[in-house]
């Protein structure tokens, strides 16, 4: 049936439509790959997500996609084509000890089990720390016969398994804000394992809450020192040397590194605008605020509105301004420093009316602003 001129057009329409909406991305197909619940499924759409992969989407998520996928077919029992999508999937993502750990746990499975040890070895090269591969490493030295070193990599298990429990309850302290007891076991994590970086970034942090930069500095140093892409400890680093004037330049620094290791990290953004605020330069500190809003899957925080506000008062965009303070007061309506600068936004704009409403707002709120 040959169509007519319109339908033609429709057609195409409906193809472009299709192709510019994330329905047909990889992000689309990626996502209902990990949401799917029936394996066959997941297989399914994570081989449409690869099969509309490009440069743009990303070495690291086509990495993601063949591993997911790979995983399933581990699962499975389809081990052929498990080890084919993990051996694939290093081709983008070389550096990653999960990736060879699942390859090994398939070799392991086919008995396999020279190679299963060749990748359980570089599973550790890279990750010092990795429990399940001294686990499994050492499981896999038993089927040789290799008693001795079996031993040595079970103990090793134990003893991180002992240093996640120390790291666990530290949270939980820090949670409660319990700072001391926080430090407690976050440092008897450090002394049962101490390369743990985790435990140095988390335990730097309880130690900002405590008022004592020094020493978080340090655990953040330490941090880096163990692991140069551990982007948490740039960010972290970062905010302690962003309350030093002097060393602003170093906080961006920091800051800069983190996005360039992890770039979803919103409060990176914040920390990265916040900062370009303190040296006035407004408009770098909207940029970032602006990708912070735009990466950010949760509520935003309400400071990323407010302080965007404060950049546009400062660049004289008014209404900007106001609309940014706006989505700060529906977040936290008792914000009297919001209601303070969109007054006098609503001043600079001639509207007196809604000004005066604010600022009567902004002094009940707060009243050393009468003063």
């Amino acid at each position: 049936m040959k169509l007519s001129k319109s339908q033609l057009v429709i057609c195409y329409l409906l193809f472009v439509i299709c192709y510019s909406l994330s329905g047909c991305s990889f992000e689309y197909y990626f996502n209902k790959g990990i949401s799917a619940k029936k394996p066959e499924k997941k297989i399914k759409y994570f081989g449409k997500a690869l099969e509309r992969w490009n440069e743009a989407d990303g070495k690291n998520n086509k990495a993601n996609a063949l591993s997911n996928r790979g995983a399933v077919y581990g699962r499975l029992n389809l081990t052929d084509k498990a080890i084919k999508d993990f051996t694939e999937a290093l081709k983008y993502n070389e550096s990653d000890a999960e990736l060879y750990y699942n390859r090994g746990l398939i070799y392991y499975r086919q008995k396999k089990f020279n190679i299963a040890l060749s990748d359980f070895n570089t599973a550790i090269k890279l990750k010092p720390d990795f429990k399940e591969a001294y686990l499994a490493r050492g499981h896999t030295y038993k089927k040789k016969g290799y008693t001795e070193k079996a031993g040595r990599d079970l103990a090793k298990a134990k003893k991180l398994t002992q240093t996640d429990a120390f790291y666990n309850q530290g949270l939980k302290y820090l949670q409660k804000k319990q700072y001391d007891e926080a430090i407690e076991y976050f440092s008897k994590s450090i002394s049962s394992n101490p390369n743990n970086k985790e435990s140095y970034n988390m335990r730097g942090l309880t130690y900002i809450h405590k008022g004592k930069s020094k020493k978080a500095l340090e655990d953040f140093n330490k941090a880096i020192k163990i692991d140069p892409k551990f982007a948490d400890a740039y960010n972290n680093r970062g905010t302690i040397y962003a309350a030093d004037n002097k060393q602003i330049p170093d906080a961006i620094r920091d800051f800069k590194k983190a996005l360039s290791l992890e770039n979803k990290n919103p409060q990176t953004y914040y920390n990265l605008g916040f900062t370009y605020i303190k040296i006035k330069q407004y408009g770098d500190a909207i940029k970032y605020f602006d990708m912070a809003e735009k990466i950010s899957s949760a509520t935003l925080n309400p400071e990323v509105y407010y302080q965007r506000g404060i950049a546009h008062f400062n660049k004289q965009h008014y209404k900007n301004a106001i609309t940014d303070f706006s989505k700060t007061l529906k977040i936290t309506p008792d914000n009297a420093n919001a209601y303070l600068f969109r007054g006098l936004s609503y001043e600079k704009l001639g509207k007196h009316k809604e000004s005066n409403a604010d600022l009567t707002c902004a002094i009940k709120l707060n009243p050393k602003f009468a003063e």
